[in-house]
């Protein structure tokens, strides 16, 4: 299936999920100006891309470095932050568990909803290890089974999509409430623009989804010109979603063997941290 993954889907997705951030924005910001969704998928795919693989604690460190210093942020400070990811961050940094995210259902949330293109694209060769991986990667921060369920789903969808699978295709039963509205939003309506702004009279973060989903089954191209000459550093961004691109297309039937638990690694962190 690898033959069938275009660059062009790859960089819908990863844009698309930024301009969706930037238009759910809170009032105030500069146009363009895109927040915690963008950032932490930006830390996703670049500990997917360095890693070479799927490595949690990678993630983590990198998700510190944006909450602590800014990094990944579209204007140098940690923007938006929720407070299950927050705390998530604070007690990876006490602990180095691999997966800090709070199991109790009240931490149930959408935001690994909202950046986990990077995964679903890395993987996409094979729908279903996308969808697992996802759903781990969910649990970095949030480890509510409703939340894990909706990352499993979405990045099953948004692999299938940037495969080449018509929307028809991805029109499924889906239990998780926002999921389910995204693909009546996607089967609604027949262009980017179109979902992103019909998703948006939902809820701002239900345009971050959406704009992940259209942008990989309608590709870079259909994303506004107006809305991609706004975006924050998008000449990254695209630097971003091509280096997924090479990731996932080469050998993905290697990807399995590469999943990395990283016990160790974040024993040794919480050691030379001082951290118990």
């Amino acid at each position: 299936m690898s033959g069938s993954l275009s660059v062009d889907r790859f960089r819908g997705a990863i844009v698309g999920l930024a301009v969706g951030d930037a238009l759910g924005a809170p009032a105030g910001l500069p146009a363009g100006t895109w927040t915690a969704s963008t950032a932490m998928a930006l830390c996703l795919a670049d500990s997917l891309v360095e890693s070479e693989g799927f490595d949690p604690v990678d993630q983590l460190h990198r998700y510190v470095r944006w909450y602590r210093d800014g990094d990944y942020s579209s204007t140098g400070t940690c923007l938006g932050i929720g407070a299950p990811t927050r705390a998530a961050v604070e007690r990876f940094e006490r602990t180095g568990e691999a997966f800090p995210g709070d199991v109790d259902a009240a931490a149930n949330g959408i935001e690994p909803l909202t950046r986990l293109a990077p995964v679903a694209l890395t993987f996409a060769a094979d729908p279903a290890h996308a969808a697992e991986c996802a759903a781990t990667s969910a649990r970095t921060t949030h480890g509510g089974c409703e939340t894990i369920n909706g990352a499993r789903a979405l990045a099953r969808l948004v692999a299938l999509a940037a495969s080449g699978r018509p929307t028809s295709d991805l029109m499924e039963p889906v239990a998780h409430e926002t999921v389910a509205t995204a693909l009546r939003v996607l089967g609604a309506t027949d262009g980017f623009e179109d979902a992103t702004i019909a998703a948006l009279e939902h809820e701002p973060a239900a345009a971050t989804i959406v704009g992940q989903l259209a942008g990989a089954v309608y590709g870079f191209d259909a994303i506004p010109g107006r809305w991609r000459s706004d975006l924050a550093k998008i000449d990254w961004i695209m630097v971003v979603a091509d280096a997924l691109h090479s990731l996932a297309i080469a050998q993905p039937c290697d990807r399995t063997a590469r999943f990395r638990p990283g016990t160790d690694r974040a024993m040794r962190f919480a050691r030379s941290s001082g951290t118990s």
